[in-house]
């Protein structure tokens, strides 16, 4: 992706989306109230460390050739990358696909199938290669 011949003056913006468990019923993931904020803590530092690690990686492969910022956000994962890219005037959006099966897409959605119908600029799904 980094080594792609990207046009003078790109920008790449990786941004990660953390969802919070104020949506969900509370009975059903057995925590206690100050338990919420610990873990919720906790999925946002993984997902700044991930999004830092990632945009050093871009920079990197790119050198200065390309301004790299990072970000992580609160909401919905589909929400949040359609909001950005919309409100960013994004000409592309790359995001990865989990591979889920058939049965567990039908019933959770799937981020990449919804930003994919929904986005109003290209969209590449990029998947992990499998081990053969």
């Amino acid at each position: 992706m980094a080594g792609r011949p990207w046009p003078a003056n790109s920008e790449v913006k990786i941004i990660s989306a953390v969802e919070s468990f104020q949506s969900l019923r509370p009975e059903s993931w057995g925590l206690y109230p100050k338990s919420y904020r610990k873990v919720e803590n906790a999925l946002e530092e993984q997902a700044r460390a991930a999004v830092e690690k990632a945009a050093a990686r871009f920079r990197e492969a790119t050198g200065r050739t390309v301004a790299v910022l990072s970000e992580v956000i609160p909401g919905r994962a589909r929400d949040v990358i359609l909001n950005e890219a919309e409100n960013r005037l994004a000409d592309l959006i790359v995001l990865g696909s989990r591979g889920l099966g058939e049965v567990t897409r039908l019933l959770l959605g799937s981020v990449s199938s919804a930003v994919l119908s929904y986005a109003n600029c290209s969209v590449e799904i990029a998947r992990q290669r499998r081990a053969l």
